[in-house]
């Protein structure tokens, strides 16, 4: 009898090195996850006895790392569906709305369907966005104060490191360090609340209409119409 998965809330399987972390015995549906990416670099996974540690170690980290940046980065009609996601969720924030913006966040799948984009799409290209808008030095002014709403201190907590490392651009690399810190949903939630007050930030220094600087700041993002 198969060993039943358990239920982890939390859990964002898109994150490889997490689940081979929470499941051992997940290693081995990994490898096969990785074969593709693992036989680009020379690696057969049914031949791990004879390759060297190194190389293999090497080889895993390219492969992870490669995964994990498609499976934060939707293309085509996904990134279309996501970024409406996003700016649904933030006019829900701006128009003071929090429980409708919760309510759109939590029903984000683990697995994109559709009709949604997965919480993994929304996290990532809401961090990349991001990234782009706190390096760009036109914008350095309009983000002197940024307010963030009231919010749990586990949300603020992770929605000051999002902002931290945004700042070097290194937002969307530090995904799992901070969702080591803090969890995935709480990045999540936290950077589009980040997203949302930045936005406003940049509306009222503007004088710009709040859903004008929001479709502007998704469409500025050099991968937003990828």
């Amino acid at each position: 009898m198969d060993k039943a998965k358990p239920p982890f809330d939390e859990a964002d399987d898109a994150d490889l090195l997490a689940r081979m972390q929470r499941d051992p015995e997940a290693i081995d549906e990994v490898l096969e996850e990785l074969k593709p990416l693992l036989a680009a670099d020379g690696i057969d996974i049914h031949d791990l006895p004879n390759v060297d540690p190194d190389e293999l170690h090497a080889a895993m980290t390219r492969a992870i790392e490669r995964h994990q940046l498609e499976a934060h980065t939707p293309v085509g009609d996904a990134r279309t569906l996501t970024v409406d996601t996003i700016r649904d969720i933030s006019e829900a924030l701006y128009q003071q709305q929090p429980a409708q913006a919760e309510s759109m966040l939590r029903s984000l799948p683990l697995e994109p369907t559709a009709i949604l984009p997965s919480n993994t799409y929304v996290t990532g290209l809401t961090l990349e966005t991001l990234d782009s808008i706190y390096t760009n030095t036109k914008l350095r002014t309009a983000l002197g104060i940024v307010r963030l709403p009231e919010l749990s201190d586990a949300t603020r907590a992770a929605a000051q490191d999002i902002q931290t490392f945004a700042m070097q651009g290194r937002a969307f690399h530090s995904r799992d360090k901070m969702v080591t810190t803090h969890n995935t949903r709480e990045v999540g939630r936290a950077a589009v609340y980040l997203f949302a007050a930045t936005a406003e930030a940049i509306a009222d220094h503007s004088k710009l209409q709040y859903p004008t600087v929001v479709d502007q700041l998704l469409e500025s993002n050099p991968n937003a119409s990828a």
